[in-house]
Formats: C-alpha cells, structure tokens, sequence
C-alpha cells in the first residue's frame, strides 16, 4: 500500500541540453507594444528591467489608423517612450532601441507578430489592456491570440487594482491641488489687477490737481 510510484521525466525535458531560442550568443531583441495606456507603459519598464544596457535591444512599434491625427499621436507615443528609455540608465545611450509606426493596420494582433518575426525578437512584451485610434492596441482577448500565435514566449504585463485604485486616487488628489493653486492664482492675480487699476486712478486724480 506504501509503495511509491516511480517518477519519470520525459526525454526531452531530462536532457541538459539548453534550448537553441536560449543560447545567449548575441544580445537579446524586445519587441514592446505600446499604445498610450497605463500597461503599455509598465510593459516597457518591465522590458527595461529585463534588458542589459548596451547588448540589448528593445523595439517600440505603435499599431494606428491610416489618419493624420492618429499617425501623429503614435509619433508622439513613440517619441516620448524614446526620451523615457533614455532617461532610464546611468547615460542617454545606455539602452539601444528602435521605434516603428506600423500604419493602416485592421488587425493589430497579426501586426505585433509580423513585427516580431521581422525584428527576430526574443520576447513580444505587452499589457493586458489599452487605448488607440483601432479602440484598443492590446486588450485582453489581443493578448491572448498573441501568446497563442507568436513563435517567441510573450511577457503580459498588467497594473494591479490596487496599484491602480492609489495611482487613480493620488491623481484626482493632485488635480484637486492643481485646480486650488490656479484659483488661489487667479484671485492675486485679480486682488494685484484692482490694486494697479486704483493706482492709476489715484496717479490720474492727482495729475488732475497739479
């Protein structure tokens, strides 16, 4: 009744041999979706974190509509991922990256693949959910069909609720901030506005004695 099970490893896992997509002989490749959102965001942090300066590679690509407006937008998108990856390390060049408007695209999940296997990456790095001009760049059920379909492991990144209840609460705490210094703002702007205006009354009057 005691008698143990024997355990056997199947062939293939037992072999010490390390797998080819994980041989270490050339720097990595991050392909990193990014389209505005808050986890999008996190994903490129996390790309960041994963990343070694100066042998790695992360590549930024933006999936939008054929639109001038939504064109620029992902433009700006990319541009500013650039200057936060830039500030990231210790130097500007520290990490090197690429970016990549990806126009006129239906489908963004066969355009985040397409884009893998052009860029050779290693690891497709996205969040569970966003925003852009196609309702949304990387939603739950795009992550999924990504995470099926993609040849490389794919790392989905997602904000907490916690962490995102306090983000949303310390931002409303700072707009509060910001609208009672603008107000406070006004009201010497307008207290200094009457002050001068009675000045020039006073001048007025006292010019008119003389």
């Amino acid at each position: 009744d005691n008698q143990k099970e024997s355990f056997r490893l199947d062939s293939d896992f037992q072999s010490t041999e390390k797998p080819s997509l994980y041989s270490g002989d050339e720097g990595r490749v991050f392909l990193v979706a990014i389209d505005g959102s808050y986890d999008s965001k996190i994903a490129l942090y996390h790309a960041l974190n994963l990343a070694n300066a100066g042998t790695d590679t992360i590549h930024l690509i933006h999936v939008c509509g054929k639109d001038n407006e939504s064109q620029k937008h992902g433009s700006g998108l990319l541009a500013h991922c650039g200057g936060l990856i830039k500030a990231y390390g210790e130097k500007p060049d520290d990490y090197k990256y690429t970016t990549k408007l990806i126009k006129d695209k239906k489908d963004p999940r066969d355009a985040i693949i397409a884009a893998a296997i052009e860029k050779n990456a290693d690891y497709i790095v996205l969040g569970t959910r966003g925003q852009n001009s196609l309702k949304s760049l990387v939603l739950g059920s795009v992550a999924r069909y990504i995470v099926r379909q993609a040849p490389v492991p794919v790392i989905v990144c997602k904000e907490t609720a916690e962490r995102r209840s306090a983000r949303v609460a310390e931002s409303k705490e700072n707009a509060e901030k910001k609208k009672l210094a603008d107000l406070e703002a006004k009201s010497k702007e307008e207290k200094q506005k009457k002050i001068d205006d009675l000045k020039k009354q006073i001048a007025t009057l006292e010019k008119g004695m003389d």
